[in-house]
């Protein structure tokens, strides 16, 4: 798959991949090579929770960044036949779309051209003051819009999926948080 066939189906794949990322951190911490609960202090406990957001995070963060990658991508292969695309001129319309820069080799990869000189630079950079009024930017900037709206479905929509009391990393930690509980004598919880 290449980055311009990246889409909203990707993205959901890759949310929910970033999920069982946080999972396989938290049953780490939370169970031993044998499947067996781990005691945990509650500072531990938070330790792990820490560490599995923090990755969880990561993951969703690029999958974000794929998803609008994707949707640049595909507006500026429309737009390639319009205009002079040069690898320059490509990143400042993503600029412009994204509010961000996008890999800049990725761009020379798909837009450089050889053999130019400042004499024979492009002369679409005069048009970029005209770009918003530029029907394939104005879809793609919808298109944006849209996807990062149905994005945050997607990431509230399988968060709660995936963490919530009856999801295995909170049977986990609870688990363990449990099982790390001092106890009086006789195994009464303190």
């Amino acid at each position: 798959m290449t980055e311009t066939d990246y889409r909203i189906e990707q993205y959901r794949d890759d949310v929910t991949a970033a999920h069982a990322v946080y999972e396989r951190i938290i049953a780490m911490h939370c169970t031993d090579k044998d499947g067996n609960v781990r005691p945990l202090t509650p500072d531990q406990i938070t330790a792990a929770k820490k560490e599995a957001f923090a990755l969880r995070n990561q993951h969703l963060s690029a999958a974000g960044k794929r998803l609008r990658l994707g949707i640049a991508l595909r507006m500026l292969d429309r737009l390639d036949g319009r205009y002079d695309m040069t690898a320059t001129l490509a990143k400042r319309i993503t600029e412009r779309l994204l509010g961000r820069a996008v890999n800049r080799k990725l761009l020379l990869d798909r837009y450089a051209t050889t053999h130019r000189t400042a004499a024979t630079k492009s002369a679409d950079f005069k048009q970029l003051p005209q770009l918003d009024s530029d029907p394939d930017f104005q879809v793609a900037q919808a298109k944006l819009v849209d996807a990062l709206a149905e994005a945050a479905m997607i990431r509230e929509e399988i968060k709660e999926q995936r963490i919530s009391p009856e999801s295995p990393a909170y049977k986990m930690l609870s688990a363990s948080a449990k099982a790390g509980e001092p106890s009086l004598p006789g195994g009464a919880p303190a």
